[in-house]
């Protein structure tokens, strides 16, 4: 409640929560009580959905987004548990969104993120009709370093990608700006 308060105070109006499940954690008591407090403040939020990152080696997500057997698997099981997360909070009228913790740089198939994350969308926007939904990309080429591809390939990229998608918040982050050397 006093973080929510101290950041609507500050003139904040909504807040993320990354993921409500990470690699078998389930967090579903602490956004429940951060949706409650919103509830009470008037703030909205979006809540992220499941993600097993495994951020070393073939099981990592930044490996199993090029592996197209891999891509439908997950978003299989993402979908339907943003079905299940949309059924348990959908009762908050803090809850406006849901966000898709997993993050791409435009490098795997275009096609396939796009429908990863259509998929994703589906599900959440059926479960709950006006839902928003949201992504956080990268445009560098691996996280931390500053390089990015061309302008033109990140846009083709994208445009291929969004079209497929059916996000409505893309909030672009580190890497945007970078150099193409």
């Amino acid at each position: 409640d006093r973080t929510l308060t101290d950041m609507k105070n500050l003139g904040k109006d909504t807040d993320l929560i990354q993921y409500n499940q990470h690699n078998g954690r389930d967090f579903s008591t602490s956004t429940e009580k951060v949706l409650s407090s919103a509830d009470r403040l008037q703030m909205d939020v979006i809540v992220g959905t499941l993600f097993e990152e495994n951020s070393v080696g073939p099981s990592s997500w930044y490996i199993r987004q090029y592996n197209p057997a891999a891509l439908i698997l997950e978003r299989r099981r993402v979908a339907a548990y943003t079905r299940e997360l949309v059924a348990r909070f959908s009762g908050h009228t803090s809850f406006v969104g849901v966000y898709i913790p997993h993050e791409v740089n435009g490098t795997a198939n275009a096609r396939d993120i796009g429908e990863f994350y259509g998929a994703i969308s589906q599900a959440a926007k059926q479960a709950k009709p006006g839902l928003k939904v949201m992504i956080s990309p990268y445009t560098n080429l691996w996280p931390g370093l500053a390089v990015s591809l061309p302008p033109e390939i990140i846009a083709s990229w994208w445009k291929e990608a969004l079209g497929r998608a059916h996000i409505d918040i893309l909030a672009c982050q580190e890497g945007v700006g970078g150099t193409a050397k």
